[in-house]
């Protein structure tokens, strides 16, 4: 059945605070606030599980402790990286937003920039782990059976179709989050594997590591 993808509105902002609805479709909202079963495919969900023979307990702490910020030191990334591990809370950032943004992500000793850290870390990893799961094998059967609309924080608008979300993964001007990664498991197309996708991934060698830049 039809899949479709919008966002919530933010509780702290301005506009109106009530659900997007799409007549015909059912609401699967997949954010941590939700009082839904789905809430369980949120990232900002407890999940335990092993990354490098390590034990973390939320898969958004991981992401962002990858993140590299201008100012940090090698020390400094590694001490941020064992707090998020071991934090008993999810984080939505390493730092406060006042701080910066992170100028790249590391993964396995490699070096990864903006779209290259969503391609082969986020979306790669956040599949590994979720699809498997008793929520996503629910939501799934849903699928077949019912229209929805999944909906969240980081839910965009767009037409779920694979030349849309190629675009949107590659877009470094919105944010490819879990709903979009959900919705391209639900039809079958992760769009992050596509050749033309990966194809504009480049590897080079900086200063003895690997460094991948999208292009």
């Amino acid at each position: 059945m039809e899949v479709r993808c919008s966002q919530l509105p933010n509780r702290f902002g301005d506009g109106p605070k009530t659900h997007p609805s799409i007549s015909g479709f059912i609401n699967i909202n997949v954010c941590s606030s939700s009082r839904q079963w789905s809430r369980q495919m949120s990232p900002m969900i407890e999940m335990e599980f092993l990354a490098d023979n390590e034990e973390w307990k939320y898969f958004e702490n991981w992401w962002q402790a990858g993140k590299i910020y201008s100012f940090q030191s090698d020390e400094d990334w590694e001490k941020k990286r064992e707090e998020m591990r071991i934090d008993n809370k999810p984080h939505r950032r390493s730092y406060p937003k006042k701080m910066g943004s992170a100028i790249s992500s590391s993964y396995h000793g490699r070096i990864y920039d903006y779209l290259s850290s969503r391609i082969k870390i986020y979306c790669t990893n956040y599949v590994y782990l979720y699809e498997d799961s008793t929520t996503y094998k629910k939501l799934f059967d849903l699928h077949q059976k019912e229209k929805i609309n999944i909906i969240g924080f980081d839910g965009r608008d767009i037409p779920i179709t694979e030349r849309s979300l190629r675009k949107a993964v590659c877009d470094p001007g919105f944010i490819f989050g879990h709903e979009l990664v959900i919705c391209s498991m639900l039809i079958g197309y992760h769009p992050w594997e596509d050749q033309l996708v990966t194809n504009r991934i480049h590897k080079t060698e900086e200063e003895g590591k690997l460094v991948y830049t999208f292009k």
